[in-house]
């Protein structure tokens, strides 16, 4: 339901342009998407590390085992 989105940000205190939403369910970052929140489809650390890298992120391979 796109409604959990708006909620989650307005319990958060935040706009949809402060927050990147990951998930591996296409769907739910598809609805995130359509309510205006930067979103990525996560399908492997690689992949995802290169989109967030196009959002000014970086993240480090020695992290995942602290995850």
């Amino acid at each position: 339901d796109p409604k959990i989105f708006k909620m989650a940000l307005d319990l958060a205190q935040v706009s949809s342009h402060e927050v990147i939403y990951i998930d591996d369910v296409q769907t739910f970052t598809d609805i995130a998407s359509d309510s205006g929140i930067k979103s990525i489809h996560h399908i492997d650390w690689l992949t995802t590390s290169k989109t967030l890298a196009t959002f000014g992120l970086q993240t480090k391979p020695e992290n995942l085992n602290n995850a």
